[in-house]
């Protein structure tokens, strides 16, 4: 991704968009995907990449540049036939108030009455 960004980037956008796909491309892609061969990505692993970002505090709007940013390298990597396809195709971004709403319908059934506290702690654990 850093190539990608260097190589077919840097001068083809304007500075502003590209230091979007740098913080995008250092602090949330290669922490969690970085570690993979481009070729290892799947459909599979790039959803549950996807659904892992989705569960930060973070807007679906910035979930949407992060995808993105790693669409456009993918089809980078696919015209230079470095893989088949692109694997970001046909990903589904989750609705994070759907899945709010359903956390709360879970607590509810639970019998657990203070959501927000209950959510809060368990975003924390997690980390």
């Amino acid at each position: 991704m850093p190539k990608w960004l260097e190589n077919y980037k840097r001068h083809t956008i304007k500075e502003n968009t590209f230091k979007m796909h740098e913080r995008n491309v250092y602090k949330k892609i290669i922490p969690l995907i970085g570690h993979m061969k481009i070729a290892e990505l799947s459909p599979t692993i790039y959803q549950m990449f996807i659904n892992k970002i989705a569960e930060q505090n973070i807007s679906r709007r910035t979930i949407e540049i992060i995808h993105t940013t790693m669409s456009n390298a993918l089809n980078k990597a696919v015209s230079l036939q470095i893989i088949p396809k692109n694997p970001c195709y046909g990903v589904t971004i989750p609705n994070k108030k759907i899945n709010q709403i359903k956390k709360e319908e879970d607590l509810e059934v639970r019998g657990i009455d203070n959501y927000s506290k209950y959510m809060n702690y368990n975003q924390y654990e997690s980390k």
